[in-house]
């Protein structure tokens, strides 16, 4: 009884299965899963409907990275048409890459974070926009038109202006 009074007042006065043996005339029923009968279009359906990550080819674990790297491209001004004209050839939405193909595109992402990330380190230490795009490969006007080899030719040249940069500035520093 003091159990039963206790859950009563922290809103949990309910019966527990060890309790229905007290009351008269009472019995288990089964759960209603249990007694439901699916018709097998209803079974079909429920076979065929996967809702939200359950969509995605390359599975839960690596559509959650493609969805954390977007919404980090997002946040630095990118709109979804342009992540997803970084999909591999011939893959016209995130949700259809092949495992392969999803840590691809993840890996893409990241290197084209990396490169944003060393252009606005550049972009604090004086450098303006117009000198960069001067100095992306292939004569590309913008971070958002470059492929993937282009990606890579670029982080390399940039980063190695930065560290340049650094120790230009640094070593004048310490001279000065």
């Amino acid at each position: 009884a003091k159990r039963r009074v206790t859950l009563s007042i922290c809103g949990l006065g309910f019966l527990d299965e060890s309790e229905i043996d007290s009351i008269p005339n009472a019995q288990p029923v089964a759960p209603p899963e249990d007694d439901a009968i699916m018709t097998e279009a209803e079974a079909l359906t429920l076979q065929h409907k996967a809702s939200g990550l359950d969509q995605w080819k390359c599975g839960r674990a690596l559509a959650m990275q493609i969805i954390d790297h977007s919404t980090k491209h997002k946040a630095k001004g990118m709109t979804d048409d342009i992540i997803k004209s970084w999909l591999p050839v011939g893959v016209t939405s995130r949700k259809d890459l092949d495992p392969g193909e999803a840590q691809y595109f993840i890996a893409n992402l990241e290197r084209r974070l990396e490169l944003f990330d060393i252009c606005m380190a550049l972009a604090e230490k004086g450098v303006d926009k117009d000198t960069m795009r001067l100095r992306l490969p292939g004569n590309v006007q913008s971070l958002k038109d470059l492929n993937q080899a282009q990606v890579e030719e670029a982080l390399k040249a940039f980063q190695h202006w930065l560290n340049t940069y650094n120790q230009v500035v640094e070593g004048s520093a310490i001279n000065g």
